[in-house]
């Protein structure tokens, strides 16, 4: 087990509240090894803003999903 968080997400918030950022980066392996390819998704119709990675503590919804070259992008407001 680590004794290390790993967090890969660069993620901003503007003076509005505005959260904007790359949420999974592209072609770099996290701490288990898994590497995420531009393409890998498909695009939801919704994607939860969750707090920890905690599926029982969603905190919002991204407002706006897509792919840039350097990995998904996610924005939403507060």
């Amino acid at each position: 087990m680590s004794d290390r968080l790993e967090i890969k997400a660069t993620l901003s918030v503007s003076d509005e509240g505005e959260i904007t950022g790359i949420a999974w980066p592209f072609g770099t392996p996290d701490r288990v090894g898994d590497v995420i390819e531009k393409g890998a998704f498909s695009m939801p119709a919704s994607l939860p803003m969750l707090f920890g990675h905690d599926q029982t503590q969603v905190i919002g919804v991204w407002d706006e999903i897509s792919e840039s070259e350097q990995g998904l992008i996610v924005n939403s407001s507060c």
